[in-house]
Parts: structure tokens; C-alpha cells; sequence
């Protein structure tokens, strides 16, 4: 990813990161990036700055796959880092599910789970993979060991879970999860507005829901919700909420 290095020099890496971060969140990748780069031309690239260059090029990814496997080696990198190896596992198991390679994907929330069996986002990532994969009785146990373990809902789960089944035109499935869904909302106001299905869950409108998803049978439009790990502000703030 070529970017003109145009931000301001005299900033502190604290400030040049926190930039980075509205740039990153207005998409705008270039000087996001950036930023970051005149922070690792100062001489040295601290784990929290090398994490988010590595949440720069897999979000540039999903317009140039090629960049994923820059992102996987960034993530590779600082996963050595004990603060921050549940995000780099949580971003790997992303990496993997996009491009398709389950065979890793699913070891990898695997790994992240046994680490810290109360990170959600692992979860929610399996849960992704087995639904990808169509097999939901794995799914469903995913969910049910998430539920045990987590404090609170996996919703991007649950989304997926009835997504997946509305695409294999499983009705009761599909109403089940979607009514799971109508108690978590708020958390999933990211997944639905990026699928387009805000209405259908405002309503709520089940048999809009159901109709509109299984029109597309491979699931190319509507592909599984990932949550992405957070922007790290600074080293000292730790890896995960």
C-alpha cells in the first residue's frame, strides 16, 4: 500500500495514533497508514502501533485480497506479545474465515478459546466457521460452551447462526435465532446495517427477513458478520475488553 507521508512530524506517537484511528474509521487507509509509518521511522514500532498497521491492511484487503497475507505476517509478528496475543489470534481466525481457509480458521479461535475460554469473539468467530462450513450442530455447541463461559450474549453468533440457516432455507432454525437476536439489538446495529437488514429487525419482520436472505442461496451478498478486534490506543491499555 503505497501513501504519501503527509502528517504532521512534531505529534507523539500517542497522538499520531489516535490520527491514525479517525482515519481509519473514516476508511481512509492511506493516511491512517501514514501516520503509523512516521512512527516506525522514528526508529523503533512498538506492539500496539504494529497491530494496528496490521488492522489497516486486512481491512484493505476486502478490496485487495493479495494484502492479507501482510496483515497475516504483522499479526504473526506481535502475537508473541502476550497483551495482545488473543486480538492477533481473534484477527488471525478472521484472516483465515475471509479467505476462505477453514482448515486454519477453526484451530485458531481454537487456540484463542483455550487461552482465555471467557473471549467472546473467538466464539463468535467459530461459530462463523462452522456456519460457513454448514455444520450446525458444531455451530450450536459453539454457541451453547460461548454462552457458559462468556458474560453475556454472543450476538454477531446468533446472527450468523440465523443467516446460515435462512440460506439453507431451514425456517424453524432461522425464526429461532432470529428471535434470539431481537434481545441484542443495540450490540448488533454494525452487523445488521452492514447486511442491510436494520427494517427487518426494527419491525420486527421475520418473513421479510427470511424472504430477502434466501433469495441469494450461495450467500455471495450476505456473507458471515466478523467482528473486528479493537484499535489499540497504546501499549500500557491492554489487549481485549
Amino acid at each position: 500500500m503505497k501513501c504519501s507521508d503527509n502528517q504532521a512530524s512534531w505529534l507523539d506517537t500517542d497522538d499520531l495514533n489516535d490520527k491514525a484511528e479517525v482515519y481509519y474509521d473514516d476508511d481512509n487507509l492511506c493516511d491512517s497508514y501514514s501516520c503509523l509509518k512516521q512512527i516506525s521511522d522514528r526508529g523503533s514500532t512498538p506492539p500496539h502501533i504494529r497491530f494496528n498497521q496490521g488492522l489497516i491492511f486486512s481491512k484493505k484487503a476486502r478490496e485487495d485480497p493479495t494484502l492479507y497475507s501482510i496483515a497475516q505476517k504483522i499479526f504473526s509478528e506481535v502475537l508473541e506479545s502476550p497483551l495482545y496475543r488473543l486480538d492477533c489470534l481473534h484477527a488471525l481466525g478472521n484472516i483465515s474465515l475471509l479467505s476462505e481457509d477453514h482448515e486454519l480458521a477453526i484451530p485458531t479461535y481454537r487456540i484463542a478459546i483455550e487461552s482465555d475460554p471467557t473471549f467472546k469473539p473467538a466464539y463468535e468467530g467459530l461459530i462463523a466457521g462452522f456456519c460457513s462450513l454448514k455444520v450446525f450442530e458444531e455451530a450450536d455447541q459453539a454457541y451453547s460452551e460461548g454462552i457458559t463461559n462468556c458474560d453475556g450474549g454472543l450476538e454477531a453468533g446468533l446472527f450468523n447462526m440465523a443467516l446460515a440457516a435462512t440460506l439453507e432455507k431451514d425456517r424453524v432454525r432461522s425464526k429461532k435465532c432470529f428471535d434470539a437476536c431481537l434481545n441484542s439489538l443495540d450490540d448488533l446495529s454494525e452487523a445488521l446495517s452492514a447486511h442491510n437488514l436494520d427494517h427487518y429487525f426494527e419491525k420486527p419482520d421475520f418473513e421479510g427477513f427470511f424472504e430477502y436472505v434466501s433469495k441469494d442461496p450461495e450467500g455471495r451478498s450476505l456473507p458471515l458478520f466478523l467482528r473486528t478486534p479493537a484499535w489499540k490506543p497504546r501499549e500500557s491499555f491492554g489487549s481485549s475488553d
